[in-house]
């Protein structure tokens, strides 16, 4: 009976990460980092507190596939999500949201802190070529960075697409770099 319950336990655990873990780089896949997204975005209105909301693209990702092979790209995406787990805090979470797009979301932490949480995670991904099969792939990821704050702030899916903006201005911008969705607000408004 026993010997029972562990193939119950470890079939149950299998079949829980092929739901929620992506299964090239371990981390939790698009399903689940919305639900964390979700989760900590009603805990954090519950509490008063803000939620970071970070999109994380690699850039020029095709070029990596087209000059080193898809298994050159599948090595970069590992490389860069045991990155990313590396310059999170314990309460925050990094998924990846598809392809070579990456959320992470980071609860009770808004400005220059956020900004400096997204720097860093910029930093690590940047911080050194990726070996693969012998040869060293060059890495480098554009930012854009969101927060909602609390249920005032409109649905989870509205400071999403508040990221996923700062990010696409990012790559607009050259690459490489942090965008915050406020700095885009303020451009805007001083333009007005």
């Amino acid at each position: 009976i026993m010997e029972h319950q562990l193939r119950q336990r470890i079939l149950q655990e299998m079949l829980w990460n092929q739901a929620n873990r992506d299964a090239l780089t371990t981390l939790p896949n698009r399903r689940s980092i919305i639900k964390s997204l979700e989760r900590h975005s009603m805990s954090c209105a519950q509490r008063g507190q803000p939620l970071g909301v970070l999109m994380i693209d690699l850039d020029y990702f095709k070029q990596i596939n087209d000059q080193f092979g898809h298994d050159g790209g599948d090595s970069v995406l590992r490389e860069v999500a045991e990155r990313m787990k590396t310059s999170i805090r314990t309460t925050d979470v990094v998924g990846r949201f598809g392809g070579e797009e990456f959320m992470a979301v980071i609860p009770n932490c808004a400005g220059e802190e956020l900004l400096r949480i997204a720097e860093r995670i910029r930093a690590t991904i940047n911080s050194a070529p990726v070996s693969a099969d012998a040869q060293l792939i060059p890495v480098s990821s554009s930012i854009g960075v969101a927060v909602r704050w609390g249920a005032s702030d409109g649905e989870v899916s509205d400071t999403l697409q508040s990221a996923d903006r700062a990010l696409y201005v990012a790559k607009e911008m050259g690459r490489n770099r942090v965008v915050s969705a406020w700095s885009l607000h303020d451009r805007i408004q001083r333009a007005v």
